[in-house]
C-alpha cells in the first residue's frame, strides 16, 4: 500500500471546492526495520563493509544461484534478460503464393508462433524452417538481420532466394550442434 505522508489531497469529485486535508499514515515495523537498515548501512562504514563481505562469501559458496537471481532481478525491473540466457527457435516464415520471408526468433512452440503471425495475413503462413533450441536466440536472430541487411524489406521481412534460406538453416544447425 502507499502510503501519503503529509502531503495535501483535496477531497471530493471534479468541480466541487472542497477543502485540502493532509493526510499522514503511520510507518509500519517492517517499513520502520527496513528504513533503520538503510539508514545504517549509509552511516556506518563497518556494518557496510560486513554486509559486504557476507553477500560475497555466500555467491562464492553459490555461483549458479547468483545467476540465476541476477536474471530475475533483472526481469522484475522491467529490463531485458541478458543475450546469452534466452534460449529459443529461430524460424523463416513465407506467406503463401508471395516471396518475402520472415527471420525472427521464437522461446515458445511452433504451433503457436505461426497462429500468432497468421492473424495478420489473409494467406496461409508456412514455416520454412523453425531450428531446435539454441541458446543467446536474439542475438543470433539480430545477426541474421545484419547480414541479409541488403535484402531487407520491412521490420523481419527480407526478400532472400533459396541459397540464402539454405545458408541460414546451415549456419542455424551449426550452432546447434556445439
Amino acid at each position: 500500500m502507499k502510503a501519503f505522508r503529509g502531503k495535501k489531497t483535496t477531497i471530493g469529485s471534479i468541480g466541487q471546492q472542497m477543502k485540502s486535508a493532509t493526510v499522514h499514515t503511520t510507518e509500519t515495523a517492517r517499513e520502520r526495520r527496513n528504513r533503520l537498515q538503510r539508514e545504517r548501512y549509509a552511516n556506518d562504514p563497518a556494518y557496510r563493509a560486513s554486509r559486504i563481505a557476507s553477500v560475497k562469501a555466500w555467491d562464492e559458496k553459490n555461483p549458479e544461484r547468483l545467476k540465476a537471481n541476477a536474471a530475475a532481478y533483472r526481469l522484475r525491473k522491467g529490463q531485458k534478460p541478458r543475450a546469452e540466457m534466452i534460449t529459443g527457435s529461430i524460424y523463416i516464415a513465407q506467406i503463401e503464393g508471395e516471396t518475402p520471408v520472415k527471420i525472427g526468433y521464437s522461446t515458445e512452440g511452433v504451433g503457436k508462433k505461426r497462429s500468432k503471425i497468421q492473424m495478420y495475413h489473409h494467406k496461409k503462413v508456412n514455416m520454412i524452417y523453425y531450428s531446435g533450441d539454441v541458446q543467446g536466440v536474439n542475438k543470433l536472430e539480430e545477426q541474421l538481420h545484419k547480414q541479409y541487411a541488403s535484402k531487407h524489406i520491412r521490420g523481419e521481412w527480407f526478400d532472400l532466394n533459396k541459397t540464402n534460406i539454405k545458408n541460414i538453416k546451415t549456419q542455424v544447425n551449426r550452432l546447434i550442434k556445439k
